[in-house]
């Protein structure tokens, strides 16, 4: 009976021994994850934040800006945008990388497009900013700017540290997982044809 006893023991202390690893296996996979979702989440921040920055350049830009060289650097940071969304589930757990209105937008200003038998030309092509795409551009911008509003700490200009991971999830959600969006963008550019 001593020796079942001893035998008992020593597989407990075992089982033990083996939960401690696993259980700090899971803890540093844990704290692994939420540094990505950190990172994630400020990287994001500060692309809302440029690209509304950007917008307003072009938007309310002069005649002295290089509508090309503007125009460039707000698709590098649209596209910038699209791809980090496209790889939200690797860094936020119950996301999909569902399609959003940023890469569809960034192929209009690039290439253009056709919707409900209007040709929209590219953004870039002409060395002009008409008033279709500023329509467009403005209510981009509005759509960036609720994101950014539900981010920022208005009383230091930066990211809320109080957001939790579901909020975030819900923001962008609600934001830029939506059908329609690209819609309201061309209609929004449509409404302003000279035709």
């Amino acid at each position: 009976m001593n020796n079942n006893r001893k035998a008992m023991i020593l597989i407990l202390i075992g089982l033990l021994f083996i939960s401690l690893i696993l259980n700090y296996k899971f803890y540093r996979t844990n704290q692994e994850r939420n540094n990505y979702y950190t990172i994630y989440i400020n990287d994001f921040f500060y692309e809302i934040k440029n690209s509304i920055e950007q917008l307003d350049l072009i938007i309310e830009g002069n005649n002295e800006i290089d509508l090309h060289r503007e125009f460039s650097s707000l698709t590098e940071k649209l596209s910038n945008m699209d791809y980090m969304i496209s790889r939200v589930p690797y860094y936020i757990d119950g996301m999909g990388g569902l399609s959003n209105f940023i890469g569809d937008a960034l192929a209009v200003i690039n290439r253009g497009t056709n919707y409900k038998g209007k040709y929209i030309p590219s953004f870039i092509d002409d060395q002009e900013l008409n008033q279709q795409e500023i329509a467009y551009l403005r209510l981009m911008k509005e759509y960036f700017v609720s994101i950014y509003e539900q981010l920022v700490l208005e009383e230091t200009g930066q990211l809320s540290e109080s957001i939790t991971k579901q909020q975030f999830i819900d923001i962008i959600n609600e934001n830029i997982f939506v059908l329609g969006k690209q819609d309201e963008l061309l209609e929004e550019y449509i409404k302003y044809s000279k035709n």
